[in-house]
C-alpha cells in the first residue's frame, strides 16, 4: 500500500481527512501538523501521496513540494501531491510549486476522495524548466520558441507496494523518468546560465555597477544544480566544466570586489561551451541499469578546458 503523508495543523480536520483516506484503502498514513514534521517524513521514507494544508505556521507547504520535485530533500520527485488552500489567491503559488491538484476550502471529504480517485486513474505528464518540475498545466504545448517536451512519470497510486514486483516496477519507472528529468534540467540550465551571463558580465566589468548581486545568486543556484545533475546524464563529459563554473561563481559571490578579468572571460567561455555540449539532441536517455562511465583523455570537454584551449582553472 502507498505511503501517505497528511499535513494539517488542526487535529479535528486532520481526523476527518484521515477517515476519508482510510475509506479509499490507504492504511499507511503518517500525520503531522507542521512543516518540520512534513520535512522529516520526506527525509525518512518514500512518500507516494501527500495531502496537506498549504499555509502552515512555519511557512508554505508548497515550498516543500518544490524542494521534493527538485530532489533537494527526497530521492524521488514523483510523489502525488494535493494542496489544500483557504484563499483563491493562493492557488497560483500552489500550482507553481508543482502540486498535482489544488483543493479550495470549504470542501467535502467526498470531493477530496473524488480528486484522489481521479489522480489514481490518471495524472498529468510533467514538464521541466529551470524553475519548475511538475504537471503540465498548459492548455496546449507551445508551437514556437524553445520546445518543452512532456514527460510520462510513474503514478505511485497505481502501484501495488505490498509486493516486491510492485516496488521494483516503481523503481524502474522512476529511474527512467528521472533520467529524462535530469537531461531536461541540464538543457534548460545551460540556456539559463548563458542568459544570466549576458546580464552579469557587463555589470562585473563596470566597477561602478554593484547591481549584479541578485543575478549572481541566481547563477550560483543554477550552476550548482547543473553540476549536481549533469553527472547523471549522458552529458557527463561536461562535468568538469560545470564544476569549474560553480567554483568561479562561488569565488565571485564571496569576493565581488576582487573580480579578475580572467575569471570573467573564463566564465563566458565555459557558459558558451556548455551550451554547445548540452544543447537538445546531444544526449540520450540514461539506460535502465547504471553503467560505469570511463572518460577518455581525449574527451572534448576536457580538451576544451585545457590551458592550451584557454579554459584552464583560474589561478
Amino acid at each position: 500500500m502507498a505511503n501517505v503523508l497528511l499535513v494539517e495543523p488542526r487535529a479535528e480536520v486532520r481526523s476527518e481527512i484521515k477517515e476519508a483516506l482510510v475509506s479509499l484503502g490507504f492504511n499507511n498514513i503518517t500525520e503531522t501538523g507542521n512543516m518540520r514534521g512534513a520535512r522529516d517524513v520526506f527525509m525518512e521514507m518514500d512518500v507516494h501521496l501527500v495531502v496537506g494544508e498549504s499555509t502552515l505556521p512555519e511557512g508554505d507547504l508548497g515550498e516543500l513540494i518544490r524542494q521534493v520535485r527538485h530532489q533537494e530533500i527526497s530521492s524521488s520527485p514523483f510523489v502525488v501531491a494535493v494542496a489544500i488552500i483557504s484563499q483563491m489567491d493562493r492557488a497560483k503559488a500552489a500550482i507553481d510549486a508543482g502540486n498535482d491538484d489544488v483543493l479550495l476550502r470549504p470542501f467535502t471529504t467526498e470531493k477530496l476522495k473524488e480528486r484522489i480517485l481521479n489522480l489514481t486513474k490518471s495524472r498529468k505528464k510533467f514538464v521541466v524548466t529551470t524553475e519548475y518540475i511538475g504537471p503540465d498545466r498548459r492548455n496546449r504545448p507551445a508551437t514556437e520558441g524553445l520546445q518543452i517536451p512532456r514527460i510520462d512519470v510513474p503514478n505511485p497510486l497505481q502501484i501495488n507496494f505490498s509486493s516486491k514486483a510492485g516496488v521494483r516496477e516503481m523503481q524502474i519507472a522512476s529511474k527512467r523518468a528521472l533520467a529524462i528529468v535530469n537531461k531536461q534540467k541540464v538543457e534548460r540550465h545551460v540556456f539559463q546560465v548563458n542568459w544570466l551571463m549576458e546580464r552579469i558580465v557587463p555589470k562585473l566589468r563596470d566597477k561602478k555597477d554593484n547591481s549584479a548581486e541578485d543575478l549572481l545568486g541566481r547563477l550560483y543556484w543554477v550552476s550548482r544544480d547543473l553540476a549536481r545533475r549533469i553527472a547523471l546524464t549522458d552529458y557527463v563529459y561536461a562535468t568538469y566544466l560545470s564544476n569549474t563554473l560553480v567554483s568561479i561563481v562561488d569565488e565571485i559571490v564571496q569576493s565581488p570586489d576582487l573580480v579578475d578579468e580572467k575569471e570573467v572571460e573564463l566564465m563566458e567561455k565555459i557558459a558558451q561551451t556548455l551550451m554547445n555540449f548540452c544543447s537538445p539532441g546531444r544526449g540520450v536517455v540514461a539506460p535502465e541499469e547504471p553503467k560505469k562511465v570511463n572518460i577518455p583523455v581525449s574527451n572534448p570537454a576536457i580538451v576544451a578546458c585545457s590551458p592550451e584551449a584557454g579554459l584552464g582553472l583560474p589561478h
